[in-house]
């Protein structure tokens, strides 16, 4: 007999009468008091000999009836799990491979199970992980993953997810067929389509340029929110024309400083946040990360994310080191420090819970306000100012296999080949520095327009307009 803590719930085992302990039965309490209390019945019911009245209680029927109540999240630990990972057709388990592993778990404790850092039993409030097997239909299935889809996971994780969930019903179906039915609700989800390697647009300076401004003046409402000039009110329109005003500056300030690193640097977004203080060596960063518990930290390699060393391209060199003195500058304030690049305003290394409130609650706004990376199937994310990197590097006439190299793909050359296309019958190569130094100059203007159309139809001062945009691009 043992009670166990998972997601939440507390489960006793014990011998089932027909199998023993190979597998044992168990029954699940939402109270540790109501599981101690079944555990101790158990043993007193066994020394005085009357197992057989428990049992009679629990089985046929009841038994059913816990199985029918088995939520997806033990199904998929205790009993799919197992017979996914290892083939023993072979006479010996043998474990899939590694790199395939280690993503899927990724995959399933972020968005099935949605740890947050808290430890392996400490599911989501949320999380699907908590959904008996049997109450999961089509609709519920289909709600799901446009939940996922809304928070952008991203297609392949997507089209991963479902076919491994959909997997795992057809085990249960075979498994116990007398308590689910045979119509797979996962097989009713339409699959992300896979995006064509060539049908990347090229993305330019112009672009990223200006979604930088705009977090750098979100920084400034947020001051102004702060310190009283900007009304609750304000704020809340001003969120309702896509210029989403932090309660702090923080978010803002490392918005725009991450849009730049990210758009001028071969690295990817869990690398750059896993990058430490010390790891800008002249214009290459040294890049290791690995994933523990969902939180995104550096020093360890993994099949996900090999170390490696990005380039830095524009002013990426300049714009790290502004950015690495005002963030000690930024916690300073907060009273904490950090060994890394770009923390949490706390200090402490970004979670995948945290990234995607921020993705979806800052970044998202202002891209879709923008027309940016509306194209993309799960609409925009951070990681599409990647293709700025390759198209600067492209147009200016770099060799393929070394931005494939820094980047850490093989298909650059199939992925851009439109960008390719183009240059090739350009006058000439691109001049990264100037192109950059353009757009920065230019983005400002652009910015303060778009600002003042949405601050007259929040009701902002003018002086106060005037004196926020003085504030967040100075002459």
């Amino acid at each position: 007999m043992s009670v166990e803590t998972r997601g939440g719930s507390f489960r006793v085992h014990f011998p089932n009468p027909e199998t023993g302990w190979s597998p044992a039965a168990q029954v699940s309490f939402q109270s540790e008091q109501a599981a101690r209390s079944f555990d101790a019945l158990w043993k007193l019911r066994r020394e005085q000999g009357r197992l057989g009245d428990l049992y009679g209680e629990l089985y046929p029927d009841e038994q059913d009836e816990l199985k029918r109540g088995l939520r997806l999240g033990d199904y998929l630990l205790d009993e799919f799990w197992p017979h996914y990972v290892r083939t023993p057709a072979r006479g010996r388990s043998t474990p899939k491979a590694t790199k395939t592993t280690d993503e899927l778990k990724r995959a399933l404790n972020r968005h099935v199970f949605e740890l947050n850092g808290n430890g392996p039993d400490v599911w989501g409030a949320d999380a699907l992980a908590h959904l008996p097997l049997a109450e999961i239909d089509a609709a519920t299935a289909i709600a799901v993953a446009q939940r996922w889809e809304d928070v952008g996971i991203g297609a392949e994780v997507e089209r991963k997810l479902l076919g491994f969930l959909s997997a795992a019903y057809d085990h249960a179906v075979i498994v116990h067929p007398e308590l689910y039915g045979s119509a797979n609700p996962f097989s009713y989800v339409p699959r992300p389509s896979q995006s064509s390697t060539s049908s990347v647009r090229a993305l330019w300076p112009e672009t990223v340029e200006r979604l930088r401004a705009d977090f750098l003046l979100l920084a400034e409402l947020s001051r102004a929110r702060h310190d009283g000039r900007l009304t609750r009110a304000q704020a809340k329109k001003l969120h309702e024309l896509a210029w989403p005003v932090p309660e702090t500056p923080y978010p803002a300030e490392f918005g725009a400083a991450f849009v730049s690193a990210f758009a001028y640097s071969s690295a990817r977004p869990q690398e750059l946040l896993a990058i430490p203080q010390d790891a800008v060596e002249g214009k290459r960063l040294r890049v290791s990360v690995h994933n523990e518990d969902g939180e995104i930290l550096p020093g360890t390699k993994s099949t996900a994310y090999p170390s490696k060393r990005a380039l830095l391209i524009g002013p990426g060199v300049e714009d790290f080191a502004a950015w690495r003195e005002r963030s000690r500058e930024l916690l300073a304030e907060n009273g904490v420090r950090s060994e890394l690049l770009f923390p949490k305003a706390d200090g402490s290394p970004w979670s995948e819970s945290d990234y995607r409130t921020w993705r979806s609650r800052y970044f998202r706004p202002v891209a879709l306000r923008l027309a940016f990376d509306v194209d993309s199937p799960t609409g925009p994310r951070p990681y599409s100012l990647r293709h700025a990197y390759a198209s600067c590097r492209i147009a200016a006439g770099h060799d393929l296999h070394a931005i494939e190299r820094s980047m850490g793909s093989s298909k650059v050359a199939s992925t851009y080949a439109e960008v390719k296309e183009d240059w090739e019958e350009a006058d000439g190569p691109l001049d990264i520095d100037a192109t950059v130094a353009a757009a920065r100059a230019a983005a400002p203007v652009s910015s303060a327009a778009a600002f003042r159309s949405a601050a007259s139809e929040a009701g902002l001062d003018p002086e106060l307009v005037d004196a926020l945009l003085a504030a967040a691009f100075p002459a």
